[in-house]
């Protein structure tokens, strides 16, 4: 499950892909709906694929970077991937809401429709307890 969430922490969307299928091949989709400027994602989709469709939107990049084998991170994206998770823990925040009170690792039904149904509800309640609580 893939979400937007805006700068309060209420969930805004959430895309559901089959369980057989990453989400970075889905990120495009769901930049396509997002109206924001500024969008932060994890690691899991720092690509040159990703940064350029940001590019192409007119999107401010907020993926964070990745080390790899060979090339550590500078000191320019240290910092640049912690002002990112000062942001970023409104979205994490709202999945680990979700899997510690309605458990969105468990699927009640079989079909990806029903699915997506009971994911709605799940999230429509997590806004719901969000607005009670806030």
């Amino acid at each position: 499950m893939t979400s937007t969430v805006n700068g309060r922490g209420f969930i805004k969307k959430f895309f559901l892909h089959p369980a057989n299928e990453g989400e970075s091949p889905h990120f495009a989709e769901s930049m396509e709906v997002d109206t924001g400027t500024k969008v932060y994602a994890d690691k899991a989709y720092a690509s040159k694929k990703n940064r350029q469709l940001f590019k192409d939107l007119g999107k401010e990049d907020g993926i964070m970077y990745k080390p790899t084998r060979n090339a550590p991170l500078t000191e320019w994206q240290k910092e640049f991937n912690d002002q990112v998770s000062e942001e970023r823990w409104k979205v994490e925040q709202s999945y680990g809401t979700l899997k510690r009170r309605f458990d969105p690792s468990v699927a009640r039904y079989m079909s990806l429709p029903k699915v997506s149904a009971e994911i709605c509800w799940k999230a429509i309640c997590y806004n719901l307890l969000k607005r009670q609580i806030c």
